[in-house]
């Protein structure tokens, strides 16, 4: 086959003009859905640690102070200084904070939105247009001694 470029014809072949435009269009939505869907998977892990991190926090307070409003307000002091992950969260995080004997557990649950593109997607799967994301410690405790 001649390469040779005549002269305003470039280095078409026959026959495959148009080909890379229809490769495009099929293969993009595809790239698309990959490059946001691992988006949408950090941000849920963003999320999830930064509930993690509450929830850790909160269980700290329980056992120095075993007050439920002071851990409410510590957790929400810590949710809503994180940098950026929480704006996906919906709402006010729910607090629950469990004892059995000498343990303590707090756990912190929220919704998170899913990104626009990832939602329309998912709901066209028949799921919704959020997802929950729940944080957890548990930790022993212990009577404060004092100094």
């Amino acid at each position: 086959m001649n390469t040779v470029p005549k002269e305003g014809r470039g280095f078409r072949r026959s026959g495959q003009d148009g080909a890379m435009a229809v490769e495009l269009a099929l293969s993009l939505p595809i790239l698309l859905l990959i490059i946001f869907g691992i988006f949408q998977l950090v941000l849920i892990a963003n999320t999830r640690t930064i509930l993690d991190h509450a929830a850790y926090e909160g269980m700290r307070t329980a056992i120095v102070i075993n007050d439920r409003s002071v851990i409410a307000r510590r957790v929400r002091q810590i949710v809503s200084a994180s940098p950026k992950g929480s704006g996906f969260l919906v709402g006010e995080p729910k607090l629950s904070v469990e004892e059995s004997g000498k343990r303590v557990t707090v756990i912190v649950a929220g919704k998170m939105v899913l990104l626009p593109f990832i939602r329309q997607t998912n709901a066209a799967l028949g799921g919704s247009e959020s997802i929950g994301i729940t944080g957890r410690a548990s930790g022993r405790l212990e009577p404060y001694m004092g100094l």
